[in-house]
């Protein structure tokens, strides 16, 4: 029967190995796959379809697509930060979070029911 190693043993041996090169395989490349896309819903409201659409004309991808509740029912996070500022509609609100944990600004629809968010991402 083989012993268990403990975790204090596995780190050592970890970093006994770190820098010789013949204890590592090869790196391998992962790739997306490239047919892989995110279906807009049909129930994003006007004001956030209208911003979304924007973006991703020039150029911005959505990165997510999720909820985050109890109250945000659709968010949508885009990979690079907003390219423009959009007029605020009726029941839509900014905000400049500039939190890295999170996002750095949003747009809510409904306060808060659907939001689209943007990343920090460089183009």
């Amino acid at each position: 029967m083989q012993r268990t190693l403990t975790e204090q043993e596995i780190d050592q041996i970890v970093i006994s190995q770190a820098n010789d090169e013949s204890a590592w395989e090869e790196p391998i490349q992962v790739r997306r796959d490239a047919t892989t896309s995110l279906s807009i819903p049909a129930d994003l409201a006007a004001p956030l379809r209208r911003i979304l659409d924007a973006e991703l004309a020039i150029g911005n991808a959505i990165q997510e697509i999720s909820s985050w509740p109890p109250k945000c029912q659709l968010l949508i996070s885009l990979k690079y930060p907003f390219r423009q500022a959009y007029e605020v509609e009726k029941d839509v609100t900014f905000l400049e979070l500039n939190d890295l944990h999170y996002w750095k600004s949003e747009y809510h629809y409904l306060q808060g029911v659907q939001t689209l968010v943007c990343g920090f991402g460089k183009t």
